[in-house]
């Protein structure tokens, strides 16, 4: 490992640690008074949604505690049912409330009125509101989607030409299937590897694995290496991207201050990166900056051999190889 790009002080990526403190002796009603509010299996908001409480329902409180977001946390139950709501979602009491309703977007999914806010002058674009007026920045909302450092969601990243939908789940190996969903992206990557850098990579997809090579032609015979590759993992049900090859990031122009060309594949061996890490992960570019921190620069994300590091949604572990890189990924929640 060279050197595992900034350490984001952000709900993100802290950690899922938390004491429940009860604060009363018998359960007293809470009514959400917020459109909606999601019960979740733990205090904070990176944990999984249990269920969603819409507008005038009642919950039984029964404790609280400080969430791993820095927020205030009801225990909660209904019906056999338990959970953690967010306190500025409920009041304690029963309250006459009206409902609101939601509004569907075919690129974006439902989101709750109020909360999503499109950005001025995109319309593929969002910020995450939350009841208390404040936009979320570097976080996940409420229904799953990470919202970036700049509090911006959108329905598709472009990396490379090849437009992907931004997640709000982690895939799993068992949901990727035959990688058969990584297919339209890799098609229009390779025409970019055409077009930009002479076809000098080749990505194909497999049943169990995605892998770019180089490709060098001399003397009327063409020769391949393996360059980036992602791989399913059942062992922890996840997967393993291996790196061979310099990467760009997104610190390195194409060209330099005098203006004479540089190597362009480490950029564009980047991209594939970002096609891999976003393919899976709802914090997929947090993720492939994490792995070129540690491949190229000063690994300020801290990742370490044999040890997980959560980065976003994910749990990231290096292992060495004979002259490359091995990041273990699976889900961090």
């Amino acid at each position: 490992m060279k050197k595992p790009v900034r350490i984001l002080s952000a709900c993100a990526v802290l950690a899922a640690a938390f004491l429940l403190t009860p604060v009363t002796s018998r359960a007293e009603t809470g009514t959400v008074t917020a459109s909606s509010a999601y019960v979740r299996s733990s205090a904070g908001t990176d944990s999984v949604v249990v269920t969603k409480k819409t507008r005038g329902q009642t919950v039984e409180i029964t404790g609280e505690t400080n969430g791993t977001d820095g927020k205030k946390w009801y225990a909660v139950s209904w019906n056999g049912g338990s959970g953690y709501i967010r306190s500025d979602l409920v009041t304690k009491g029963k309250v006459n409330v009206t409902t609101t309703k939601t509004t569907t977007s075919s690129k974006s999914g439902t989101f709750v009125k109020g909360n999503w806010q499109n950005i001025p002058g995109r319309s593929d674009a969002w910020y995450y509101v939350n009841d208390n007026g404040d936009r979320l920045t570097n976080c996940f909302s409420t229904d799953g989607y990470y919202v970036d450092i700049n509090g911006a969601r959108f329905a598709t990243k472009e990396i490379l030409s090849a437009k992907i939908g931004q997640r709000n789940s982690w895939m799993t190996p068992g949901e990727a299937g035959g990688f058969d969903c990584f297919v339209p992206g890799a098609t229009v990557i390779q025409k970019a590897f055409n077009k930009g850098i002479a076809g000098a990579r080749v990505i194909s997809v497999y049943s169990n694995h995605v892998m770019v090579r180089s490709v060098v032609k001399t003397n009327n015979q063409q020769t391949t290496e393996e360059r980036l590759a992602i791989y399913k993992n059942t062992d922890i049900n996840g997967y393993t991207i291996m790196v061979r090859t310099t990467l760009g990031g997104d610190r390195l122009a194409l060209l330099d201050n005098t203006g004479s060309s540089v190597n362009p594949v480490p950029e564009y061996d980047y991209g594939a990166l970002r096609f891999f890490t976003n393919m899976v992960s709802r914090s997929g570019d947090l993720l492939a900056s994490a792995i070129y921190s540690s491949w190229e620069d000063n690994n300020e994300y801290g990742l370490e051999m044999g040890k997980w590091i959560r980065v976003g949604d994910t749990m990231v572990r290096y292992m060495p190889a004979d002259g490359a890189g091995l990041y273990e990924i699976k889900a961090a929640f």
